[in-house]
């Protein structure tokens, strides 16, 4: 009987003077008041234009854009404050702020609406969400184990937890960057470069990345430098053996 009396969504015209609702679309008056519904008509055929573009921008992944047309639909139409809700909990989810995004779909469920307008049922959302961060917790489980096995020195042991975490959880950026440190001090540097790739694609602005990515090529250049130096007096060396070896003979 619960499910029976769920809400749903409606996209029927609520007569903005007596709140009737009309159930003739094409109505250009209220059947009960005879108030003008071409105003409010178009401001909700305006309100569903922002939703659907804010619903394109996220597919072009402009996130920015799309929760600014959430946020002006939302406010003219308050009908569309649940849909609004909605598409914005999709923006969380694919910034990997699943428990901000569960959050969303609870209260919108618990509020009474069974599915979303597009029909995403919201009971099986949730509970999708609700495996999904209990993968993330046990990331960071291993995550926080790589961590405390660095700082005591033992690198082979915090790589194999960082290799959990990141199978996990792809889209933790810290996992690259302490993958990027501990391969460091293993004297790993072609991992520390694919560790700090990854960790750049995903926080591209973050100046730790930046920093550590420049150490590393400084150290490069350094250490070819030395390279160079060390063959330059190998060969030195194994002329002047060459020199001495020739003025021996020639005595």
């Amino acid at each position: 009987m619960e499910e029976e009396t769920r809400k749903t969504n409606s996209n029927k015209l609520i007569c903005p003077v007596c709140s009737a609702v009309i159930d003739n679309p094409d109505a250009e008056r209220c059947e009960n008041c005879g108030a003008d519904l071409s105003t409010i008509r178009s401001l909700e055929n305006f309100t569903q234009t922002l939703l659907f573009e804010a619903r394109n921008d996220i597919r072009q992944r402009e996130f920015e854009n799309a929760r600014i047309k959430l946020e002006i639909a939302s406010t003219l139409d308050e009908k569309a404050e649940i849909t609004s809700r909605l598409i914005g909990a999709e923006i969380d989810v694919l910034n990997h702020q699943y428990q901000k995004a569960q959050a969303i779909y609870e209260e919108v469920y618990e509020s009474g609406f069974n599915s979303s307008p597009w029909g995403i049922d919201l009971e099986s959302k949730i509970a999708e969400l609700k495996t999904i961060i209990d993968i993330e917790f046990a990331a960071k489980e291993h995550y926080n184990l790589a961590l405390h096995r660095s700082r005591e020195g033992f690198f082979e042991e915090a790589r194999e937890e960082l290799y959990k975490a990141s199978d996990l959880a792809p889209y933790i950026a810290e996992t690259y960057l302490l993958a990027a440190k501990v391969d460091l001090s293993l004297g790993a540097p072609s991992a520390v470069f694919d560790d700090l790739v990854r960790f750049r694609q995903l926080c591209p602005d973050d100046p730790r990345g930046i920093s550590m990515q420049r150490e590393l090529e400084n150290r490069n250049h350094k250490s070819h430098i030395l390279s160079n130096q060390f063959i330059f007096a190998v060969c030195f060396i194994a002329f002047a053996i060459a020199v001495l070896i020739i003025i021996a003979f020639i005595k």
